[in-house]
């Protein structure tokens, strides 16, 4: 029976002869490689940037190898000096990754004496890494040169292994990190195996195929998934550190605001009514007013800061009613606010950022309104659709000549601009003299958080 070209019997002979051992190794390397990749762009810090540098320099030696037909692709596109390189500059890239993890777990820029040294050592990797690309334009006018050169990448990722075992257990002994212990638990057999790989080119030791064949895919793997779970590790303990000390900064404004600055506001609400009342009623009424303005912005602030998630929508919308009530409850200014639907539904989350700007929104407006636009009729509209928010506020006043393409408008509509744009809302204002004022703010989606 045939089969094709061949007969059972061949395609089992031939089947004998296929070593699958290279494709593994490689495909494998090449997951490794785009696990780094992904976590790199996901953590975007420099730690993840070292640890691709590593994978990629392991990855190169997986490729000179075990990827056997690379060799004569690259032979046909006249650039098989790069075959050759692969090896030697798998270590210095490697090297690179290892100094620059040892450098940012061990805090090196704290330590002036070696620093420079860590640096030094990176810098030398990444030159002799672009000498070795070009090691054909150079080697014609000095023979021995690509020679130097790779004694030269051996000596610096040696001694850039050597000073992190020898440096890196001295800092961790003074300072005992976990993290840094983790960090040089992964580079021993590295150290071991260059170390190995080393004194076998040199004739030391005679060649061991399986050495050459298996430790460096395996360590690579190794080092690869310990030193990514460690770098994911710290990641997370970075964020919850983060969340605490925000939380511990969250309660201390709470602190200041209630014992420094609303003593202080009642202090000097006392003040005015005990020595000013008498000399100037209509500078005590100002200074009563804003007292009471300040006041109730403080405790506004810290009735937000105080709900650590945000609130929910119909909290925020009786928050905003009551504002809008208050403002003009010494005017003779008739307010209407209006929500769709009618009864706003239960459970709906807002961002703190979203909480705090909107209710500043609606505040700012509600005070040109008061102040500037001598208005018999104030409305404000909530429209919750489709979990986005749309607010309307319009006033009968006397308006503005409004022109979009000019920002300096003296309105106040750049800060209102503002708070648009750090919630991630559209802003939009109608006015015309004569005619009234309407401000307009769409907020796509109330659970998209911004930074504001």
């Amino acid at each position: 029976m045939s089969l094709g070209f061949h007969d059972a019997a061949e395609l089992l002979r031939l089947e004998k002869q296929l070593d699958f051992t290279g494709g593994l190794y490689t495909g494998a390397g090449l997951l490794y490689l785009l696990i780094a990749l992904i976590q790199l762009m996901l953590l975007r810090n420099r730690e993840s940037v070292f640890l691709f540098l590593y994978v990629t320099g392991g990855m190169l030696y997986l490729f000179y190898s075990r990827a056997e037909p690379l060799a004569g692709f690259l032979s046909e596109l006249g650039a098989s000096h790069l075959f050759d390189t692969l090896p030697y500059a798998s270590v210095a890239v490697s090297t690179i990754g290892h100094l620059g993890l040892f450098y940012l777990f061990f805090r090196l820029w704290e330590q002036p004496a070696w620093s420079p040294l860590v640096k030094g050592l990176q810098i030398g990797c990444a030159l002799l890494f672009g000498l070795l690309l070009a090691w054909p334009v150079w080697v014609a006018y000095w023979f021995y040169g690509y020679l130097w050169l790779v004694r030269a990448v051996a000596l610096l990722s040696v001694s850039g292994l050597t000073c992190i075992l020898l440096l890196g257990n001295w800092l961790y002994w003074r300072d005992r990190e976990e993290d840094q212990g983790m960090l040089l638990l992964t580079f021993v057999p590295v150290l071991l195996l260059v170390l190995l790989i080393w004194l076998m080119e040199a004739g030391v030791f005679s060649r061991m195929d399986a050495v050459y064949d298996n430790a460096p895919g395996l360590l690579i793997f190794y080092e690869s998934t310990v030193l990514g779970g460690l770098l994911v590790r710290r990641f997370l303990r970075e964020r919850q550190r983060l969340r605490h000390a925000l939380e511990n900064e969250r309660r201390e404004v709470l602190q200041d605001l209630h014992s420094g600055l609303l003593p202080e506001v009642d202090a000097l609400r006392e003040l005015n009514n005990r020595a000013i009342r008498s000399l100037d009623t209509g500078v005590h009424r100002r200074v009563d007013q804003l007292s009471a303005e300040i006041s109730e912005d403080i405790r506004s602030l810290m009735w937000t800061l105080g709900r650590r998630g945000g609130e929910h929508l119909d909290e925020l919308v009786g928050r905003l009613r009551e504002k809008v009530r208050s403002r003009f409850a010494d005017l003779p200014v008739e307010t209407r606010f209006v929500t769709s639907p009618v009864i706003i539904p239960e459970k709906i989350s807002v961002p703190f950022q979203i909480s705090y700007h909107l209710f500043h929104f609606v505040k700012e407006v509600a005070n040109n309104a008061a102040k500037h636009a001598g208005a018999t009729v104030f409305t404000c509209t909530l429209d919750y659709a489709d979990g986005g928010l749309s607010l309307s506020l319009k006033d009968d006043g006397y308006g503005f000549a409004y022109r979009p393409d000019e920002p300096g408008d003296g309105h106040g509509l750049t800060e209102l601009r503002q708070r648009a744009e750090k919630i991630g809302a559209r802003f939009s204002c109608e006015s015309a003299v004569g005619a009234g004022t309407r401000v307009l703010l769409r907020i796509p989606e109330l659970n998209t958080r911004k930074g504001g």
